[in-house]
Order: structure tokens, then C-alpha cells, then sequence
């Protein structure tokens, strides 16, 4: 499945974002919804959407920063602009534990 997101009208007071899932077999689209968002500081639509991701992997101790679980996560895209554009680096974050260990690649 793709999803796609699209600017789908404005007024004076905001834009319309709309919401798609496409069967990427059958072709087939699904409404998922639309959004209104507000003009905020000159820019359209809360200032339109830009080309990014946030994801995150809840991580569970074990006995020590060396003895904890081992886990990974793959990340495929986000995608934008008919995939012509996509991600260019991974980066980690950490809360605010002491274990600053990390494989991202």
C-alpha cells in the first residue's frame, strides 16, 4: 500500500489536506480523510508539509547498558513526490538514560 497526502483545496482562512491509500496491486484508492488547517504566519495551510519522518522504537532494558535486549527496526521511505524523493540519512535520539549505545546506520 502507498499513502498520499495532497493539498485538496483552500479557502481564506485555510487548506484542505486529503488522505489517500492506494492498493499498489489492484490500484485501487481508499478515502482515508481530510484535514483543514489553518494560515498561520503568511504560510498556506499551516505552512504546507514538508519532507519528513519521526519514528521511534520503544527500548526496554536489561541488566546493563551492555546486557540489554538487542533489537532493530528497518525503515523503508517515507516517499514523497511519486518516490522521486526519499530519505537521505538516519539519525538516532535518546531520552534520558545513560545507555548511549547505538547501530543506526
Amino acid at each position: 500500500y502507498n499513502f498520499s497526502l495532497s493539498q485538496s483545496g483552500s479557502n481564506m482562512t485555510g487548506a484542505f489536506w486529503t488522505g489517500t491509500v492506494i492498493n499498489t496491486r489492484t490500484h485501487e484508492k481508499a478515502l482515508v480523510g481530510t484535514l483543514f488547517m489553518p494560515h498561520v504566519g503568511g504560510a498556506i495551510g499551516y505552512g504546507k508539509i514538508g519532507v519528513n519522518s519521526n519514528e521511534f522504537l520503544e527500548y526496554f532494558e536489561g541488566s546493563s547498558c551492555n546486557g540489554a535486549a538487542h533489537v532493530a527496526v528497518g525503515t523503508f521511505g517515507p516517499f514523497f513526490h511519486a518516490k522521486t524523493v526519499g530519505p537521505r540519512a538516519a539519525s538516532p535520539a535518546y531520552g534520558s538514560g545513560t545507555c548511549k549505545q547505538t547501530l543506526v546506520t
